[in-house]
């Protein structure tokens, strides 16, 4: 795993803990063009996904976020 995906990592766990969220999970696939990093994250509301996600976006490197959930 490159440096940068790792410093990545931290600073989105950082935002998830920020926000009220924890990461239940995660996995990373490193490829020579691009990383994805996926989480499992514990329950929350849109409102709160949707501020975790747009200070993700923030970062430098991060292209895109996509977000799956599960109802009940």
């Amino acid at each position: 795993m490159r440096i940068h995906i790792r410093v990545i990592h931290r600073r989105i766990r950082s935002i998830l803990r920020n926000t009220g969220l924890t990461a239940q999970g995660s996995a990373t696939r490193d490829e020579a063009d691009v990383a994805q990093l996926g989480y499992l994250l514990s329950e929350t509301t849109d409102a709160t996904f949707e501020e975790a996600q747009a200070s993700v976006l923030a970062l430098t490197r991060v292209v895109t976020v996509l977000g799956l959930g599960v109802g009940e």
